[in-house]
């Protein structure tokens, strides 16, 4: 993840020279602050990437800034401070060039501008240094972690990444790294998911999942929260408890939400049967283990539910910069609807096996939609294209005019 102090071979290390012990709370005065961000630059215990998990880490530092800065309604509270307005400004700003749901090699940070990025990176101190006047310990930790990801970054050649940091390495990275954690975990899901199995109906058995995987999915997100805790206290020797406490209290919810949203769908895929079992040595089953984990991993990366509030929708006015620039109505009222046209064909409902049929094993294809080649497939009957079950079905019971061709080739699928 990262490296700092020399001599350090557990892939984390100190962080800033002078924060050792247990004086965490201590204060610096701006010029203490300057030579600091000096010594960052130099190879005296300044953090360094040294692998794709570095993301992990930077999402967290983002994410424990921004709920730590003065919020917006702090800053409209007091409309007088300016240097609040700016903080936030400058955080919203950093958030917004961070996120990214692309799968491109080089999306998210590594996307950016090096200028660009190396700006505010350095602004973010700078105002946080007009704000506060004295920045704690956390901040500097905080803020040098993200750093030390953005020069990572920025250093790397756009049409050529490193090895292992492409947006999809990363996540790759911290994929694994969710295995080791709760791999045992998922152990034990699969051997209560068998005795449930085998001694429940149908009707029973659904509802008992539902109940066991809210249970597991929080079990799970403590078990990665641990992680945090012990591995930023590798990184930050001498911080407070309290420092990774306040990291894993801000996104404990949202991962225990994203955990159970992951293990949810794994059992729908795993598909459990009265009198049936799940076998955790077949082949199909540890691609969906691996769907399953990179699930989880994603909620560490550039298109993290961390910061979906940052996402801003196209009836939200909040991208406006000035009333001025806001109308008196909404925008959605400058129209009307004068005629409504239905313009669905075709019978009201269709079932994937009326259009399709169940591609027997596992095959070297991926879905024409989500391009995942992991899940139980399909090949529709008219042209022969490969969906997985979960879009076809999806597609199947969208409200589109479009919802009875394939997405590929555009053939009807009543054709027949």
């Amino acid at each position: 993840m990262f490296y700092g102090s020399p001599g350090r071979t557990n892939g984390v290390g100190q962080i800033l020279p002078g924060t050792k012990g247990n004086n965490s709370n201590q204060q610096h005065s701006p010029s203490q602050l300057n030579q600091m961000q000096a010594d960052q630059t130099r190879d005296d215990g300044s953090l360094v990437c040294t692998d794709g998990r570095c993301l992990l880490w930077a999402a967290l530092a983002l994410a424990r800034l921004d709920d730590k800065l003065p919020s917006r309604d702090d800053v409209a509270s007091n409309p007088n401070n300016g240097f609040a307005r700016r903080l936030r400004d400058t955080i919203d700003n950093m958030t917004r060039a961070f996120i990214d749901p692309g799968s491109e090699a080089m999306s998210g940070w590594a996307a950016l501008d090096p200028e660009f990025a190396r700006f505010c990176v350095s602004e973010l101190l700078r105002t946080a240094t007009n704000y506060y006047q004295h920045l704690d310990d956390e901040f500097l930790q905080l803020h040098a972690i993200f750093r030390a990801f953005s020069v990572k970054m920025t250093s790397m050649d756009f049409d050529h990444p490193v090895e292992g940091f492409s947006t999809f390495g990363m996540v790759s990275a911290i994929a694994g790294q969710m295995s080791q954690l709760i791999a045992p975990k998922m152990a034990e899901t699969f051997i209560t998911v068998n005795t449930m199995s085998e001694n429940m109906t149908d009707e029973q058995l659904e509802p008992a999942i539902s109940c066991y995987a809210f249970e597991q999915a929080g079990v799970m997100s403590r078990v990665i929260g641990s992680f945090i805790r012990v591995e930023f206290a590798r990184m930050m020797p001498g911080s407070l408890s309290t420092h990774a406490d306040a990291m894993v209290r801000v996104v404990e919810d949202a991962l225990e939400g994203q955990v159970h949203t992951a293990l949810k769908y794994l059992l729908w895929c795993l598909n459990p049967r009265a009198g049936g079992t799940i076998d955790p040595e077949d082949e199909v089953t540890k691609l969906d283990l691996q769907v399953f984990y990179r699930h989880v991993a994603e909620f560490f990366s550039y298109a993290s539910p961390l910061f979906s509030h940052r996402w801003v929708s196209p009836d939200d006015d909040s991208m406006y910069n000035s009333e001025s620039d806001l109308d008196d109505e909404p925008r959605w009222q400058e129209y009307e609807l004068v005629d409504l046209v239905d313009v669905l064909e075709g019978p009201e409902n269709l079932s994937v096996d009326e259009v399709s049929v169940v591609v027997p094993g596992y095959i070297e294809a991926s879905c024409i939609i989500c391009h995942d080649c992991y899940r139980s497939m399909r090949r529709v009957n008219v042209c022969r294209h490969m969906y997985c079950e979960a879009c076809l079905d999806g597609q199947l019971h969208t409200y589109h005019a479009s919802r009875y061709k394939c997405a590929a080739c555009r053939a009807d699928f009543l054709s027949e």
